[in-house]
């Protein structure tokens, strides 16, 4: 059945912002790029009150970042956009903050062949939807927050060169974002309060958004791309995670569960040629080992010193479509409890870089991470053959990889700067 929403949301809504008229309808494709069609709110007051979704065609989650389709394109049939009106929030950065509102959809891709309702088995909404619902009946609830960096470039050059602080208007944008700074020329950060998982991930879209919009306003072109300057400055997308009152044990459990499945995962959260420039040591990105460590951030998994089932994942970058990233890490977990797998790796508080290999070793670290997009693509191929990450689904598990793969061949042979100069203008 196609996805159930609640209508009554948006006439609340526009109720008590009258001067709303236009709604953004928004998803996220197959390839992390943040797609919309705006239509007029007394459509979507229509459409909504009739029970209808926004008829999209049949492109949605299959287009490439340059524009070119999926392998697994299919220019027949209609694709539906189903508004989750829970997500509904005024876009405060366009205009004067009043006329224009952003809601995040479900992809219905409706009839397949055969008449055979397909629905939203590739849509990350759902899929991030299902897993949760998954893990909530075993008792797994979740907290999540986001650090969003960006660098912010001066839009007026082609050569990707960053602004420093001291830029005249960078101020400008610190001001009306309020800034976290980080290391790096022209880098910023933002972290956000810790929510539950969908609204998490909707409000860190709405405040790239923002990100970006209001830089442009400021006469800057912010980027979130992992790497705009190739091996130089990089931008991570962290991710804090926390369970509900976990035991020890399940903590532990979880833990594994995603350790366990690490490299495939990495197709979903490192999934662009650029952001295996973050698998590397010493610079407090994603390290180069499947591994873990209290306050270590020089590892893909940070463990929060004194707190039981709090981490923050590091492995990730904003090119992911960040569903499908939650998705593949609580469904990794959540296998890992149903499973009972032990937790095998040990705690390192120590800088890998600087241990010997029998060092290493008694560590119980022994799988190193994916060095490109290809190994990760390997990893998943082979969790699928494993039947390790099946409640994804695997004709969705399938398609990704076909996806990403077509992704893969063109932007390798793509020339350095040529892909950095594309993908910062998308991220």
């Amino acid at each position: 059945m196609p996805p159930q929403v609640d209508s009554s949301l948006l006439s609340v809504f526009l109720e008590s912002n009258p001067g709303v008229k236009f709604i953004h309808y928004q998803f996220v494709d197959l390839g992390g790029v943040l797609r919309e069609m705006i239509v007029v709110a007394a459509e979507a007051m229509v459409h909504a009150s009739e029970n209808k979704p926004h008829n999209v065609g049949c492109v949605p989650l299959r287009m490439l970042p340059n524009g070119h389709f999926s392998p697994r394109f299919v220019g027949v049939g209609k694709e539906y956009l189903w508004p989750d009106w829970s997500s509904l929030r005024l876009a405060r950065f366009i205009g004067n903050g009043k006329t224009h509102a952003l809601v995040m959809c479900f992809v219905d891709e409706g009839m397949a062949a055969g008449n055979v309702y397909t629905g939203t088995i590739s849509c990350p909404r759902s899929i991030l939807k299902r897993a949760m619902e998954s893990a909530k009946s075993d008792g797994l609830e979740f907290l999540i927050g986001f650090e969003t960096e960006f660098v912010l470039l001066d839009k007026t050059r082609s050569d990707l060169e960053p602004t420093g602080i001291t830029a005249p208007t960078s101020w400008c944008v610190a001001a009306a974002m309020q800034h976290d700074g980080v290391s790096g020329v022209g880098a910023y950060e933002f972290v956000t309060a810790p929510t539950s998982t969908m609204e998490a991930i909707d409000e860190q879209i709405y405040i790239r958004q923002a990100i970006q919009t209001i830089s442009r306003r400021c006469g800057f072109r912010a980027t979130l791309y992992p790497a705009p300057f190739g091996a130089g400055s990089t931008n991570g997308a962290h991710c804090h995670l926390s369970i509900n009152n976990p035991t020890v044990e399940l903590a532990n459990n979880f833990l594994a569960g995603v350790l366990e499945r690490l490299p495939a995962l990495c197709a979903f959260t490192l999934p662009v040629h650029d952001s295996y420039y973050r698998v590397s040591e010493l610079k407090g990105q994603t390290g180069k080992w499947v591994a873990w460590g209290t306050e270590n951030k020089d590892l893909p998994i940070r463990g929060i010193l004194n707190r039981v089932g709090y981490w923050e994942f590091r492995s990730a970058d904003y090119t992911a479509n960040t569903y499908l990233q939650l998705a593949a890490w609580l469904t990794a977990g959540h296998l890992g409890v149903q499973e009972k797998i032990k937790l095998r790796w040990k705690d390192c508080d120590v800088l890998l870089a600087f241990c010997t290999a029998e060092q290493i070793a008694a560590l119980e670290v022994d799988t190193l991470m994916p060095a490109s997009l290809g190994e990760s693509l390997k990893a998943l191929q082979q969790a699928i053959d494993e039947r390790k990450l099946l409640p994804l689904g695997e004709e969705f598990l399938n398609e990704f990889i076909v996806h990403k793969r077509a992704e893969d061949e063109i932007f390798t042979k793509m020339p350095e700067l040529e892909r950095r100069q594309l993908f910062t203008t998308i991220w």
